[in-house]
């Protein structure tokens, strides 16, 4: 959850005046809730945010028809706040993150508003793919790897082809990104084995992270951050009651088994490094998803595979599929909430639903969360539901 004052909190919970302020950054990269850009008038819009997508956070946002010179699509980005103003010029604001501009479209040119998409800076990490293949040594460190393909800058004693530099391009040409890791060391932790990055910079370093129960994200500040997906639910951020006076307006649920497994089979795909198939099963006694023919044999053995060069021991096989296994431990139901929108919650957030008063508290973990950006409109979250007996370590890995 995003740090905000008690008065912002409390504001929530009665009528309370919505401003956004949305600033359209020319100079990229810039880093901080304070960047130097162009106000841009927010007519109207929204932000999505999901957890588990590649893409966390997609901006929509309609401005006045007279900036369509400003907002082209080649580079810019729009810095995105929402808040509550508490007298004329006394507001604070929750910062939503940097979007680079995808697309602009205007239906009444040439002075009809302006609708612009736009998505987080994952999108520019996901085009700056490699000129040429990468070569990574045996022993190379994931923080060395992580500055080369986001960075650009050389992995020290670096292998490369005859005539072409082990530099190569970053994110941004003119700025370095800082990278910071919430998960696991990124100094103790190297490349296993010769490895070559053939193209796609983000696809490649998005499956060296996840054997680690870690995801790649931008932060509302600018900065990469490789997160951990071991989230901690032994407390809630958030109660979100229904009723009266409370902040859900209406709930929906829903349970479903598509695309729910309960067995993995895992394996190495590199043929230079043969590993065993691993099979790793869900043998939770509390989930009516386990696989045990004695105690839970309605639901049956549900499999999926997985394989990938990147795992060269059996260390690396198990790992990844007790990864795996745990995207699938959280049980299939999900809240739809229509909500008196709190833009200080985050994605994989824990909270607690009260659907009516007399109702006992659910734990959830917010997974998808739209927040508008004018008022009458209420917010939506979407949320994932854990099993009794996950504890404080719910590992959603990527795989």
């Amino acid at each position: 959850m995003h740090a905000v004052s008690d008065r912002f909190l409390a504001a929530l919970k009665g009528p309370h005046k919505v401003v956004s302020r949305a600033t359209l950054v020319e100079e990229v990269p810039q880093f901080g809730p304070n960047p130097d850009g162009i106000p841009l008038p927010v007519v109207d819009g929204s932000v999505h945010v999901q957890s588990l997508s590649d893409i966390k956070s997609t901006l929509n946002l309609t401005v006045p028809g007279s900036y369509w010179d400003l907002v082209q699509p080649f580079g810019a980005e729009v810095y995105i706040e929402r808040g509550i103003e508490f007298a004329p010029g006394d507001a604070e604001y929750v910062g939503l993150g940097y979007h680079r501009i995808e697309e602009a479209s205007q239906d009444n040119a040439p002075f009809g508003q302006i609708q612009l998409t736009c998505l987080d800076r994952i999108a520019q990490l996901q085009q700056n793919k490699l000129v040429f293949p990468l070569p990574l040594n045996n022993g190379d460190s994931h923080r060395a790897v992580f500055e080369r393909l986001v960075n650009g800058i050389a992995i020290p004693q670096q292998a490369t082809y005859p005539g072409l530099s082990p530099d190569g391009y970053g994110m941004y040409l003119d700025g370095r990104v800082p990278i910071y890791w919430k998960s696991y060391d990124p100094d103790a932790t190297t490349i296993i084995g010769d490895q070559i990055v053939e193209d796609d910079a983000y696809a490649y370093l998005a499956q060296l992270i996840k054997f680690y129960y870690a995801g790649l994200r931008f932060r509302t500040t600018g900065e990469l951050e490789v997160f951990s997906f071991k989230f901690d639910f032994s407390h809630a951020v958030a109660t979100l009651n229904g009723g009266t006076g409370g902040e859900i307006i209406s709930t929906k649920r829903g349970v479903k088994r598509t695309d729910v497994h309960n067995i993995v089979t895992a394996y190495g795909s590199d043929p230079s490094s043969i590993t065993d198939f691993i099979i790793t099963f869900n043998s939770d006694s509390a989930s009516p998803l386990a696989w045990n023919k004695s105690t839970f044999p309605k639901f049956g053995p549900a499999p999926t595979y997985y394989s990938s060069p990147l795992l060269q021991t059996d260390g690396d096989v198990e790992l990844a599929g007790e990864v795996l296994l745990r995207r699938y431990i959280a049980l299939p139901e999900s809240f739809t909430l229509s909500v008196v929108c709190n833009p200080a919650l985050e994605c994989n957030d824990p909270i607690d639903v009260v659907m009516r008063p007399d109702f006992p508290p659910q734990r959830c973990m917010l997974d998808t969360i739209t927040i508008p950006l004018t008022a009458g409109t209420p917010g939506t979250i979407t949320t994932r539901i854990p099993t009794a007996t996950e504890g404080l370590s719910l590992g959603l890995g990527l795989l």
